[in-house]
């Protein structure tokens, strides 16, 4: 039996509660793998070592992850204004790409989540009526 507060009581479906919670770091990660790729876009490319350096990491504890580009001239060629760069290519790569893509990665988690919510609903709807009928 769930925990029992007044007349309410909540029993935890388990399966959801899993399924959700990997949804959410599935969802976060995807979303900002996104993120990436449209900075990617815009990333200064000289020999491509900036851009292939573009990383994502998931902080499980916290619930976020962090892209980054891992070079030692990195931080220059995002902040400097004035470096020129190739058609298409710009400084500011990431923070613009974070800025233009926000709503388009909110809905990436928002679907991830549904989804797997709406398929464990599924899955747990199969396995009640299964068990109604050995009942």
């Amino acid at each position: 039996m769930g925990k029992t507060a007044g007349s309410f009581s909540f029993k935890p479906n388990h399966s959801l509660l899993r399924a959700l919670d990997g949804s959410i770091e599935k969802g976060i990660v995807l979303a900002a793998e996104h993120i990436l790729g449209e900075s990617n876009k815009a990333v200064p490319i000289e020999e491509g070592t900036l851009q292939a350096s573009g990383t994502v990491a998931y902080d499980a504890k916290n619930r976020r992850a962090a892209i980054s580009y891992d070079t030692p001239y990195a931080i220059v060629q995002h902040e400097d204004m004035s470096l020129r760069h190739d058609k298409g290519r710009e400084a500011k790569f990431l923070e613009n790409a974070m800025n233009s893509e926000r709503e388009t990665a909110a809905k990436i988690i928002a679907n991830t989540i549904k989804s797997a919510s709406k398929s464990a609903s599924s899955s747990q709807s199969r396995m009640t009526r299964k068990l109604g009928k050995m009942l």
